[in-house]
């Protein structure tokens, strides 16, 4: 449903949803992300955060944010999907760089090339 998925990383993307589809696909992307999220919900609410859980099997479905903006150990919230009308992908993505084949390319360039 979404076709300008970029290759890499998701930091900055900000996908057109314009299908109930389109939303589930980039909902799915959020979860995956390793970086908070801006959510604009169909009522206006903006909310930044690290997308926890995903139920998409849930009735209705829904995802759980850790809110940026709470403090310590507050619980995440819960947004229904059908809530939501935007998703961006604003925080610098974790994950970025530290995948397998980026640890064994830093690993061999300091020790030198060695079969795992």
């Amino acid at each position: 449903m979404i076709e300008d998925v970029p290759e890499g990383s998701l930091e900055s993307w900000r996908p057109h949803i314009d299908s109930p589809g389109a939303r589930d696909d980039v909902l799915r992307l959020a979860f995956d992300y390793r970086g908070d999220v801006t959510l604009t919900l169909k009522n206006g609410a903006i909310l930044d955060g690290f997308v926890s859980n995903l139920r998409p099997d849930a009735k209705p479905p829904f995802i759980e944010v850790f809110a940026a903006d709470d403090e310590g150990a507050a619980p995440p919230r819960r947004i229904p999907w059908d809530d939501v009308a935007a998703v961006a992908f604003t925080g610098r993505d974790m994950a970025d760089g530290r995948s397998w084949e980026a640890w064994v390319a830093k690993w061999e360039k300091e020790h030198g090339t060695k079969r795992f």
